[in-house]
């Protein structure tokens, strides 16, 4: 009877920890080793550096300029490029190109949150993430939003979608995120997120939840300013953090920080969470667990650079623990 008991105890145990073991993002499972280690190995210090940059690939209205890219990809070896509005086909051809052109296979990366339509012309528009938040339920109509989403990423050659946003939208003044949120609720915010994460991912893109800490409780928009962040630690790790401590424990491979002064995690003065040890790697890599790539937000946001410019932004970046500049 005491063997029985025993055996069921262990099976008990062993279905305890399956249930409940984070899961690794994909990338860390499903890769080839040695040609990983045979590249690194072969890169200058220089090269190393240049894969931790991501620069702006294009400017919203202004065209594109292939020569100067190529010439980012000669000289500097960067890691990648981040696109935002332009033509499809144009772009296409241009990351062709450079991928051509590239020791090593760059990264490419996009914000297509409601799918290609948010940057690129004559592409399909999904509906906003509120919208889809309004939905009772509806994850299944998420997951293959996602899995036609990164169908459709494969298809132009991006790797990175800087897609969830899975900030909270608890500020109804806030004027950045609002419709880019699938709501207030943050169990519903998380599902949803983590429908359309798994459907990205099931195509092998990198999903990239955002902005880490949260950026749903402020009135001002970091593109422009440091948004202050006053809610008390307990808060923002039963509502903010929430959705990220579930989407990391189930295979999320991307986190994008956010440029705003979090006082209640880090004190420090006119600190956006991007450039903070605390943040970035105490609270994201060390006490969630967090195991996949972390992105900064654009680096030429006024939240980065307002006070800490002539490039000090980037170093204080990479030196807080993260992985890729944007």
């Amino acid at each position: 009877m005491k063997k029985k008991l025993l055996a069921l105890l262990i099976i008990y145990f062993n279905i305890s920890i399956n249930i409940f073991a984070q899961i690794k993002p994909g990338f860390l499972s499903k890769y080839n080793g040695e040609w990983v280690e045979k590249t690194f190995q072969s890169l200058t210090l220089d090269e190393k550096i240049g894969q931790l940059l991501m620069p702006r690939g294009n400017t919203s209205g202004k065209g594109y300029d292939p020569e100067k890219l190529k010439t980012w990809v000669r000289d500097y070896k960067i890691g990648g490029l981040v696109f935002f509005a332009g033509q499809p086909s144009v772009q296409s051809a241009i990351i062709n190109e450079l991928q051509a052109m590239s020791k090593t296979p760059m990264l490419i990366g996009m914000d297509l949150e409601w799918g290609m339509a948010m940057r690129l012309d004559s592409t399909v528009r999904f509906p906003y993430q509120m919208a889809l938040g309004a939905m009772q339920g509806g994850e299944k109509y998420l997951l293959e939003m996602g899995k036609e989403v990164g169908k459709q990423c494969n298809r132009l050659g991006v790797h990175i979608n800087y897609a969830p946003v899975v900030d909270i939208n608890n500020n109804p003044q806030n004027p950045v995120i609002n419709f880019r949120s699938f709501g207030e609720d943050k169990l519903s915010v998380s599902n949803k997120s983590l429908a359309y994460m798994k459907g990205m991912q099931s195509q092998n893109i990198l999903s990239t939840a955002k902005h880490f800490p949260g950026h749903g409780d402020t009135g001002l928009d970091s593109h422009f300013d440091l948004p202050i962040i006053n809610q008390n630690k307990e808060h923002l790790l039963d509502n903010e953090l929430f959705p990220y401590k579930f989407l990391i424990k189930n295979g999320l491979s991307g986190v994008m920080t956010s440029h705003l002064n979090v006082l209640n995690l880090d004190t420090t003065k006119n600190l956006a969470a991007t450039f903070s040890k605390k943040i970035v790697t105490d609270l994201l890599k060390t006490d969630l667990e967090f195991e996949g790539l972390t992105f900064t937000d654009a680096m030429d946001m006024q939240g980065a650079i307002k006070y800490f410019p002539n490039g000090e932004a980037l170093v204080r970046a990479i030196l807080a623990g993260n992985d890729i500049l944007e």
